[in-house]
């Protein structure tokens, strides 16, 4: 069986903390099932991940000064660790050693740090292809950003070098795969050649196959009716929730509800905006913290609807894919549904429900909690399933030929 490598900024394991580990790992799956043998390859700093986290090839930088610099600096921490790792020698050296190991037919780069340490091996390797896959235009959501403690000056400077570093491994990669089809269009104007889109897909459970029923009876047992959200504490999901419910939860009757899964909603509840309202939005918010993958679905078909409260953010927002495959009415900002290609337009007002200001999101979170308001359908919600993804990437990227044979240097 053909090998692939696939360098990721984090480790690949079955339990991810963010949307971005939710992409690759959907990735990782599709490519199993086409017949490569994918060996996940992490390149990080020990700071940012535990042991237990971590894969048995996974490239560890353990650095003291890094890890101060990334932490103080954590818009910029991925490029920074990955810029020390390619100036590390014994960074190169085990990711040389791992290709010569190995003998990859390809090597997939997830988002683009880690070409900063391949690309000098990649002369010592001719013939060996790279596949680039891209989760955003990560220079364009650095300049979003506030960008402290690092000056304006420095800050510019990164941007640019980032900026730089995604055009270069987008010219030199093989093929390119982009989540979101305008940032692919931008980035295949800037670049010269065609990009290929593959939209975040969903891996939760099909509503009709749900049957873990706790949060239902949960609801049932406290006579609430919820709009359900799953995010992390990633600092845009909880600008989004207080843009849009900037006076608090008060909008909400006794008996409704917002339950918060994952890291956003003990960032939401530790937030000084919060407190500000802190009676009525403590009896109208309840959080779970991080649920398994498994029990997603269980928790969205409890919900009267899902919503995408986000205002920032580049790619195609894999919380996005999340709710319209839940089969429940989606209230989302037209932010959250960018990237997402033609295919989705006829599903807004009939299943995708549009608000930009914190009036018409609330509007529309009384109605779906009091009148109910239909999802998405079934052919959507289809598309976004992780065969859909399969036959995309089976038609850019192939299934696997005999692998290549690469020199073994002493």
């Amino acid at each position: 069986m053909a090998t692939m490598l696939m360098l990721a900024p984090y480790p690949l394991n079955p339990n991810p903390r963010h949307g971005g580990l939710m992409r690759a790992l959907t990735i990782f799956d599709a490519l199993g099932r086409l017949g490569w043998d994918v060996e996940a390859v992490g390149l990080y700093h020990e700071r940012f991940f535990a042991p237990q986290d971590r894969n048995q090839h996974d490239i560890v930088l353990a650095d003291d000064a890094t890890g101060d610099e990334a932490l103080n600096n954590m818009v910029f921490a991925d490029y920074l660790i990955a810029l020390r790792m390619s100036e590390t020698r014994a960074m190169r050296d085990a990711l040389r050693r791992l290709i010569i190991e190995r003998q990859p037919e390809l090597i997939l780069v997830e988002q683009p740090w880690p070409w900063l340490v391949l690309k000098p091996l990649m002369r010592e390797f001719p013939g060996l292809r790279v596949v680039y896959s891209s989760q955003n235009l990560e220079w364009r959501v650095r300049e979003e950003m506030d960008c402290a403690p690092a000056s304006e000056a420095t800050a510019t400077g990164w941007c640019e070098a980032i900026k730089a570093l995604e055009l270069d491994l987008a010219r030199q990669a093989n093929t390119v795969l982009t989540i979101s089809d305008l940032e692919g269009d931008e980035l295949a104007r800037l670049v010269g050649r065609p990009i290929a889109h593959v939209p975040a897909t969903s891996t939760i459970a099909e509503p009709s196959l749900v049957r873990h029923e706790i949060f239902r009876k949960l609801a049932h047992v406290e006579h609430v009716r919820f709009a359900a959200t799953i995010g992390s504490s990633y600092w845009p999901n909880v600008e989004g929730f207080f843009s849009l419910f900037p006076e608090g939860l008060g909008f909400l009757a006794q008996g409704e509800q917002i339950w918060a899964a994952g890291s956003i909603g003990e960032a939401i509840r530790s937030d000084p905006r919060f407190h500000d309202f802190w009676s009525i939005n403590d009896s109208r918010l309840r959080h779970f913290g991080p649920i398994e993958e498994i029990h997603k679905g269980a928790f969205f078909s409890a919900a009267a609807c899902v919503i995408v409260p986000v205002l920032q953010g580049g790619g195609a927002k894999q919380k996005t894919a999340d709710a319209i495959v839940s089969g429940k009415a989606v209230i989302a900002t037209s932010h959250a549904i960018e990237g997402y290609g033609p295919d989705i337009a006829a599903a807004v007002g009939n299943g995708i429900y549009l608000a930009d200001t914190a009036q018409d999101f609330r509007r529309l979170v009384r109605r779906a909690l009091r009148e109910g308001l239909p999802g998405c359908s079934v052919e959507l919600r289809q598309s976004l399933r992780p065969r859909g993804m399969e036959t995309r990437l089976a038609a850019i990227i192939g299934r696997p030929v005999p692998p290549i044979q690469i020199a073994r240097h002493p």
